[in-house]
């Protein structure tokens, strides 16, 4: 039976953009509206609200095509849309082996003069990479393959784009499929920096037996609790702890480290997830935990962790730490490295919706408190793949980036 799974979420000005996005001073404005909102509610009876212009009263003041005025309602919300609107479909069952269909369809929200769309399959590329039975890697900073590229010229708002890209799936898994946009054209409706020339979508493909589903994030519940929650093929947990595999690595390599490559995605590539927190515990044959080690993940991306004893595997996790800035966020999904693995490393792939707005709350928070001259306690966020809009809620004192 051939099925339709369609996932579709607005353009998300923050998350999506690295330094192949959305242009500096867009994605400073962004924030900077965002987190000035929160340093001005924290010292205010009176919080701010984006509105759109015809709601606005006469004291209110333009601020890039978008009214910035003093409200009594409760959310600063942001007014931000995409120049080419952008949706993933797929047509077929998300079954090992079986072949389906990409649908790529967008609506031009405003004209396009010139631009891109580029297709890539991340975690296939990883897997392609390495060879069969290993975990999926991409050298960091080396450009993916793309599985489509196109490019745009002409369309007038209103119009639509559609592309399809035939895909025969891998073995059962979870599998990223991302998308970057790039366009150009005129603003003839004022919006200034609310209207993203540069976007990103993504989705993950869930493959199973009976016809898995497209999600518009990585749903780490999906797994059944015999494997472990990571893209890519699914393993088992613990699934290395035979004493054929353990002695047949042991022989191959005297190494005395497995390696961890922290890094997300951005723009064709993998970049290192430099700052964020990795922890790890070991655990012992019947299960038992034996220590627990961190570390925060460095400019070239990789942390060192000693190799585990046969029947002893490392279960690890990741985050962004708090700072002075914003709050501590977990990722959505973990590691596990056994015994077979020593020597090897080890791709872990953070979310970059979380990083890169971790990365940006850092960047700007801290301009904003110097040009103001005071600050407040660290930000409490989080990024929603079901809001329409990113806003500040002064009722619970927090940024949720949609």
């Amino acid at each position: 039976m051939r099925i339709a799974i369609v996932t579709r979420a607005r353009a998300r000005p923050v998350p999506r953009g690295t330094t192949g996005h959305a242009p500096a001073h867009r994605r400073t404005l962004v924030l900077s509206l965002l987190a000035m909102a929160v340093m001005v509610a924290g010292c205010s009876d009176h919080p701010l609200e984006l509105v759109k212009p015809e709601t606005a009263g006469d004291s209110a003041a333009v601020a890039g095509g978008t009214l910035l005025a003093v409200s009594q309602t409760e959310d600063i919300v942001d007014n931000f849309v995409p120049r080419l609107d952008l949706a993933i479909k797929v047509v077929g069952a998300l079954a090992p082996h079986s072949s389906v269909v990409l649908q790529l369809e967008a609506t031009a929200i405003e004209a396009i003069s010139s631009g891109s769309v580029q297709l890539v399959l991340p975690t296939m590329a990883g897997m392609a990479y390495v060879g069969p039975d290993k975990h999926p890697r991409f050298p960091p900073s080396s450009k993916m393959p793309t599985i489509g590229s196109w490019t745009l010229s002409g369309i007038a708002k209103g119009e639509t784009w559609k592309r399809n890209v035939a895909l025969r799936l891998p073995e059962k898994g979870y599998y990223h499929v991302a998308v970057d946009i790039r366009t150009t054209g005129p603003d003839p409706s004022g919006r200034g920096p609310y209207l993203l020339d540069d976007t990103h979508e993504q989705a993950w493909m869930y493959v199973v037996e009976t016809g898995g589903v497209l999600t518009r994030e990585f749903v780490a519940s999906l797994f059944p609790d015999r494997f472990v929650p990571q893209p890519g093929p699914f393993r088992a947990r613990h699934g290395g702890r035979t004493k054929a595999r353990i002695a047949a690595r042991t022989a191959a390599s005297p190494a005395s480290s497995t390696w961890l490559e922290v890094v997300y995605y951005d723009d064709g590539r993998y970049l290192p997830a430099e700052g964020a927190d990795v922890g790890a515990r070991l655990y012992g044959q019947a299960d038992t935990s034996r220590t627990t080690v961190w570390r925060r993940v460095p400019r070239n991306g990789i942390v060192q962790y000693p190799c585990a004893e046969p029947f002893e595997y490392w279960n690890g996790h990741g985050s962004v730490p708090g700072t002075a800035n914003a709050r501590a966020k977990p990722f959505l999904y973990g590691w596990e490295v056994g015994a077979y693995q020593c020597g090897d490393t080890i791709q872990f792939v953070v979310p970059k919706s979380i990083y890169v707005t971790w990365s940006y709350l850092n960047e700007v928070i801290p301009r904003i408190r110097s040009h103001f001259g005071y600050g407040r306690s660290p930000v409490k966020w989080r990024v929603s793949s079901t809001a329409d809009n990113s806003y500040f809620s002064s009722r619970d004192d927090e940024i949720v980036f949609g």
